[in-house]
C-alpha cells in the first residue's frame, strides 16, 4: 500500500489529508488546532492510516524566498520524522487555502481541503510513477 498523509501547516490550525491505498487520490481528513501535541496527533493519524510517508506543504513567498512560517514548517517536519520514522517530503504550496475556499466556500474543513490539494499535487507528480513501475515489474514475473 502507498498511503500518504498530507499536511497544511498553519499557526492556528493544521489541515490533514490522506490518500487512498494506491497513493493516487487525496481526501480531506481533519482539521486540528495548532498545539504542542501536534507531532503526536500527526503520528497517531499516520499510524492509524498505515501511512508510508508524509507530505507537508512548504510555504514560501511568490519570489521563492522562505516566508515567516517556513522554518516552523521544517522544524515540525523534522520532529515528525523523528517521532514516526516516516519520510517527510515538502511540496510547494501556493494558494491552496484560497483554492479550497474558492471551490467549497468558507467551511471548517478548508484547511483539510488545502492539505488534500497539497497531497494531490505530490501524488500527481511522483506517486503514480513509482507505483506503476512497481506494478509493471510484478506483472512481468
Amino acid at each position: 500500500m502507498n498511503i500518504f498523509l498530507g499536511i497544511d501547516y498553519g499557526t492556528k490550525r493544521v489541515g490533514i489529508a490522506v490518500s487512498d491505498a494506491r497513493g493516487r487520490l487525496a481526501f480531506p481528513k481533519k482539521v486540528v488546532p495548532q498545539s504542542p501535541m501536534l507531532v503526536d496527533v500527526v503520528a497517531l493519524y499516520a499510524d492509524e492510516e498505515g501511512a508510508c510517508g508524509i507530505i507537508i506543504g512548504e510555504s514560501r513567498y511568490l519570489s521563492g524566498a522562505p516566508n515567516a512560517i517556513f522554518e516552523d514548517i521544517h522544524r515540525f517536519g523534522d520532529a515528525v520524522t523523528i517521532r514516526t520514522g516516516l519520510p517527510v517530503v515538502y511540496e510547494p504550496e501556493y494558494w491552496t487555502s484560497q483554492e479550497a475556499r474558492r471551490t467549497q466556500g468558507m467551511t471548517n474543513m478548508n484547511d483539510a481541503s488545502a492539505a488534500a490539494l497539497i497531497l494531490q499535487r505530490y501524488l500527481d507528480k511522483y506517486s503514480g510513477i513509482s507505483s506503476l513501475d512497481a506494478n509493471d515489474a510484478s506483472m512481468d514475473e
